[in-house]
């Protein structure tokens, strides 16, 4: 029998419970078609008209359905008396009942071994939903972790750059400093050329007058043209170690950024694999925990109905060999007694 109240579902899933007994139910049924096909109604109340012909053809009506409802009854009483005639027969070989008990029993007792191995191996694969659920937060944190590495390499890489545009701004300065010292020696230069050419002028112009000093002159003039041959030479030098240095500092500073910049795409390009892992790792486990976890409550759902059903049959089992047992005479021997209904096995009455 069921233990849903009226006005609430099963347990199992359903319509809600609308009767309490199957009586009411066919009772309101009865009235609904009776409403339904004559359109009769409370007896007492007045009709829109009071008309011979239309009293008869309710009557009629009414007739129509009773006839219906007393074949409906006839049948319904000669099924009962069928099922207990079954059922005599039955109750007067004790042998025969004992049997039919054994195999019951021994059915319901299979049939709850079923339910609860399923209920087990549905416990069974909710845990193994659980243990991928939890490798998937230890893969997830793995992954944060390869993100927060990928992180600390982008960082590094930020500081390698500011590094390289530092030293870049330090060799700016430094062939600032160069080009200064450069063109400081430049003019150097320029100043010995112009104090040469006004000593030339000036030897050229006493040199009528000051011919002994022609050799002296001469000796001054290789001196000066030395050291400014000497000076320009310096100079060149000058020029090309600076030429050097600038290129060397363009060429280290090309590499650090070329390092530098390789070392961040490698550091983005880590951070993204990450991050992508992470997230086909994240959407794995959960739609594998989905799908386990609905399947073992969809298992779950099956195996609780399944027991409700047994039960049910188990009831009425009850109910028929109590029923039985009442109209049973005296002289058959009575079978060996069952626990009554309210009290239930421990093997039946477990539920996950």
């Amino acid at each position: 029998m069921s233990e849903t109240p009226v006005g609430q579902a099963p347990v199992t899933g359903g319509r809600v419970r609308r009767y309490a007994t199957a009586a009411e139910r066919a009772r309101a049924f009865r009235e609904r078609q009776a409403v339904t096909r004559g359109g009769v109604g409370d007896p007492g109340a007045p009709g829109p008209d009071d008309r011979p012909e239309l009293a008869v053809a309710s009557l009629a009506g009414v007739v129509a359905s009773l006839q219906q409802l007393l074949g409906s009854a006839q049948a319904g009483m000669a099924e009962q008396v069928e099922r207990a005639q079954a059922v005599v027969a039955l109750l007067s070989d004790p042998a025969a009942i004992d049997e039919r008990l054994e195999l019951n029993r021994a059915d319901v007792g299979r049939q709850l071994a079923e339910a609860e191995d399923r209920v087990a191996r549905s416990r069974t694969e909710a845990g193994r939903a659980r243990a991928a659920e939890e490798a998937a937060a230890a893969e997830r944190d793995s992954a944060l972790a390869a993100a927060a590495e990928a992180w600390e390499s982008t960082q590094q890489a930020q500081e390698a750059a500011a590094a390289a545009e530092l030293a870049r701004d330090e060799a700016r300065a430094e062939r600032d400093t160069a080009r200064a010292e450069l063109a400081e020696a430049v003019a150097e230069a320029e100043d010995l050329g112009a104090r040469l050419a006004a000593a030339t002028a000036a030897t050229d112009t006493e040199r009528a007058a000051r011919a002994q000093d022609a050799q002296t002159a001469t000796v001054r003039q290789r001196d000066l043209q030395d050291r400014l041959t000497a000076q320009v030479t310096a100079t060149e030098a000058v020029r090309e170690q600076l030429r050097h240095a600038e290129r060397t500092v363009e060429t280290e500073q090309a590499g650090r950024v070329a390092d530098a910049h390789a070392a961040q795409t490698a550091a983005q390009s880590a951070e993204q694999e990450a991050s992508r892992r992470l997230q086909l790792a994240v959407a794995a486990a959960q739609e594998v925990a989905a799908a386990r976890t609905e399947a073992a409550q969809q298992r779950l759902a099956d195996a609780q109905e399944q027991i409700e059903d047994l039960r049910r049959i188990r009831d009425e089992l009850r109910a028929d060999l109590s029923t039985a047992r009442a109209t049973t005479p005296r002289a058959v021997p009575d079978p060996e007694p069952t626990p009554p209904p309210d009290q239930e096995s421990p093997t039946a009455g477990s539920r996950p």
